[in-house]
């Protein structure tokens, strides 16, 4: 089976944060200054420091001046808290949503080293088989996370969601064309 260009990206990303985090232990490129300490998250390079922050859903030029998101962890890693600055939807004024975390890191989906598998407290949607849906949040890159539904075929995805730095994306992203279509419940 040939890789996704998810996967692809992933493996390129992986490569990169390997060079960076290793190269200077070989001697190669060595020089006589002090070497710039890597940025916090390349240094835990774990996924849950690469998910803490601020985000927002890539939406063009507006991304990261609408309604973001800061994602945070409890202390055991047990618990993903994602707090909106506003209510999330017009239908309720809920701000913070937790979800109980089930799986996390390498070996959750195949090939993807960044992924946090969480149940949302308060889920109402359900699968095709009735039971309640399991997300997957998959870090595609440092500044860049997808949602998966684990009964969505593949590594079907959603939209991207951006981090964000104030008001200002740290990646910019825009959907192939023709999009994959996600199902919906």
């Amino acid at each position: 089976m040939a890789p996704t260009p998810l996967i692809k990206h992933m493996r390129v990303y992986l490569l990169a944060m390997a060079a960076v985090l290793f190269l200077p232990a070989t001697g190669l490129g060595q020089t006589n200054a002090p070497a710039p300490k890597p940025p916090a998250h390349s240094r835990k390079l774990s996924v849950y420091g690469l998910a803490e922050g601020t985000w927002d859903w890539a939406h063009g030029d507006s991304t990261c001046l609408g309604n973001r998101h800061t994602i945070s962890f409890s202390p055991d890693h047990k618990d993903m808290l994602i707090t909106f600055e506003q209510p999330a939807d017009t239908a309720s004024s809920q701000r913070v949503f937790r979800y109980r975390i089930t799986a996390a890191g390498d070996g959750v989906l195949p090939d993807l080293p960044f992924v946090i598998r969480a149940k949302m407290e308060g889920e109402d949607r359900k699968t095709d088989s009735g039971e309640t849906v399991v997300w997957d949040m998959i870090m595609a890159s440092p500044n860049r996370y997808h949602w998966h539904r684990m009964d969505w075929p593949g590594v079907g995805v959603t939209g991207a969601v951006i981090r964000c730095d104030g008001t200002q994306p740290l990646e910019h992203w825009e959907p192939r064309a023709p999009q994959p279509t996600t199902p919906q419940s």
